[in-house]
């Protein structure tokens, strides 16, 4: 997303639940109604890996977060059953980060594997447990 805030989070969750085929990086005024309808309260922005479960709690969804420094690995990965998850992807450095939307986790898991099959890198991650 392409935004001047410190509210990545909250708009790559929003996308995440929204996906649209045109202009997906923009914030637009129907994706600023669409955010208006979830639960922030409470949510300290930049959001950090220990903030997101109270945004979990009182939205009912789950994000899998996921960072990325030379491959991709998990940061947090819901393993509850729940009817809406969202993929994002944590890039950071020191100073700064910034959440991604994962449209699509097979692609994701292309960064972890050279072969041009398809893989579902969240299916594995939960038969590993």
């Amino acid at each position: 997303m392409k935004n001047e805030d410190d509210a990545c989070f909250k708009w790559a969750v929003t996308t995440a639940l929204h996906l649209v085929e045109r202009d997906g990086k923009r914030i637009t005024k129907l994706l600023k109604m669409q955010n208006e309808k979830l639960n922030l309260n409470g949510i300290e922005f930049p959001v950090r890996l220990r903030g997101i479960e109270k945004f979990e709690k009182s939205n009912n969804l789950f994000a899998n977060v996921f960072g990325y420094e030379m491959n991709v690995y998990p940061l947090g990965i819901s393993y509850k059953q729940c009817e809406t998850v969202v993929d994002l992807l944590l890039i950071s450095d020191d100073e700064k980060q910034h959440y991604c939307v994962v449209k699509s986790p097979s692609r994701l898991s292309s960064q972890v594997s050279n072969t041009k099959l398809k893989r579902y890198f969240l299916q594995k991650l939960s038969e590993q447990l």
